[in-house]
């Protein structure tokens, strides 16, 4: 009977060490793969938030456009700046969402 015993507890360790084996490289693998989750969802937020950011500024001056404050020209160069654009408008068209210059006439 000591003999089936020790028998049975040497099986059963070894088949421990083989299963935690597999079991371990998954943790680790769950692991990474959390951490990257992480690391991009944080990625995509400070994306996001320097987007809007740049969506509110971009509001305040189409409002100084709009009250006469910036030319279509001043706008267009600063939106190219915020978003990364460094094409211009085609010419003769006025820039999307703006409003012509106003003229004073007097």
């Amino acid at each position: 009977m000591v003999v089936v015993a020790a028998v049975f507890r040497r099986d059963a360790e070894t088949l421990m060490t083989r299963s935690m084996a597999p079991a371990a490289g998954i943790a680790a693998a769950l692991i990474a793969l959390a951490f990257a989750i992480a690391l991009v969802n944080l990625l995509r937020k400070k994306n996001r938030d320097s987007e809007g950011s740049a969506q509110t500024l971009l509001a305040e001056y189409r409002a100084l456009v709009a009250r006469g404050e910036l030319t279509v020209q001043e706008f267009d160069a600063i939106k190219n700046k915020l978003l990364g654009s460094s094409m211009p408008p085609a010419s003769g068209q006025p820039a999307r969402g703006s409003r012509p210059e106003r003229r004073d006439t007097g």
